[in-house]
């Protein structure tokens, strides 16, 4: 769907038949949203090659975008988070 901020559009940016494109995203929780997002650039005419996120919160959406084929980094997960602030606290 559109983005209610921003300049509302759901892609930014210019998308070409063949395009190569990394999609970037700043949280993934279930992976529904960016699910929708890949099959947007898809329909455009791009190849979704990868899935880069900031932080993965780890409730399902690196399985879930498996099962549609797609591949996704995350930076940190929110395990990871938590383990450090663990291991930091003082």
């Amino acid at each position: 769907k559109k983005k209610s901020y921003g300049t509302g559009r759901q892609i930014e940016g210019v998308v070409e038949e063949g395009d190569r494109v990394l999609l970037v995203e700043d949280v993934t929780t279930t992976g529904n949203s960016v699910v929708r997002a890949a099959k947007a650039l898809e329909e455009e005419g791009a190849k979704v090659v990868a899935i880069m996120v900031v932080v993965d919160r780890e409730e399902g959406a690196k399985e879930s975008l498996s099962r549609e084929g797609y591949m996704l980094i995350p930076l940190v997960t929110v395990g990871e988070l938590f383990e450090y602030r663990e291991e930091n606290q003082k």
